[in-house]
């Protein structure tokens, strides 16, 4: 586990294929292009979103991890830079990446980070710069609790 007052991974079996086969079978056919309120009229048709409320894994997770959030896919085309960004009302999220794309995130102190399983502090600015292959993320975005109260409910998971 690498501990980061932003970035908290962590080595968790998510059933990948599953999400794999579920978001090419679902929920890429309902993907939208990323928008956000605090910028009018922009679409990110490179970053597409897919609201994944009803997927029963993704309950299952929530579950599991003791946290109310919204599930969602993302994909990330390649070669597209996510530019440094807050998550609009999100305090924190549960990041998986489901296919075998290794682009890192880059955090408010610059630095670059690799993970497969993390929880990010979205509150604070973060982008990603994708290389040459798509990014598909599953996430779980938290609104109501803090990244260290959703920090220690992963490592109760964890570490059992």
């Amino acid at each position: 586990m690498n501990f980061n007052d932003q970035l908290f991974t962590f080595d968790f079996k998510i059933n990948k294929q599953y999400l794999v086969n579920v978001w090419n079978n679902k929920y890429s056919r309902i993907a939208e292009p990323y928008t956000d309120e605090r910028y009018p009229g922009k679409e990110y048709k490179e970053w597409l979103i897919a609201r994944a409320d009803d997927d029963r894994y993704a309950l299952e997770l929530m579950n599991l991890f003791d946290v109310e959030g919204k599930p969602r896919f993302y994909r990330l085309a390649p070669n597209v830079t996510l530019p440094m960004h807050t998550d609009l009302n999100t305090t924190c999220s549960i990041n998986f990446i489901i296919n075998d794309n290794n682009a890192s995130v880059i955090l408010e102190d610059k630095n670059q980070y690799y993970y497969q399983c993390g929880l990010l502090d979205t509150s604070r600015y973060h982008s990603v710069k994708n290389n040459s292959s798509e990014r598909l993320l599953f996430k779980i975005s938290i609104f109501n609790e803090t990244f260290d109260c959703i920090q220690k409910k992963i490592q109760k998971v964890v570490n059992a």
